[in-house]
């Protein structure tokens, strides 16, 4: 399966053409990038933890900004978690550790 196609399908099929909010949690001043939440409608479904219970993303457990946002990051776990239960797009075979070296790789020395 296409994981990054049925991302793409997802969100032209779901939120192309609608207005979305998008809540701007914090900006890089170093390299001027803003990190924004984005939101459907009144009930604000936030498009993240859809495409994170699809098991199309996975959370970045290496985003150094993460303790900021405690909520956030619970709802984006529970919505992985979510998706590694019930084994869908990146999850079908299981969880994976994404922090192993690719095969042939040097594996990384951690001191």
């Amino acid at each position: 399966a296409d994981v990054a196609a049925e991302g793409k399908a997802l969100v032209e099929t779901n939120y192309y053409g609608q207005q979305l909010l998008a809540n701007v949690e914090y900006t890089d001043k170093a390299t001027e990038t803003w990190f924004v939440s984005l939101f459907e409608g009144s009930e604000r479904k936030s498009v993240a933890v859809e495409l994170l219970s699809q098991g199309l993303v996975r959370v970045d457990r290496q985003n150094k900004n993460a303790r900021r946002f405690p909520d956030l990051v619970s709802a984006l776990t529970e919505a992985e978690a979510e998706a590694i239960e019930t084994r869908v797009g990146i999850w079908t075979y299981g969880e994976a550790d994404f922090d192993e070296p690719p095969a042939g790789a040097a594996p990384s020395r951690r001191y």
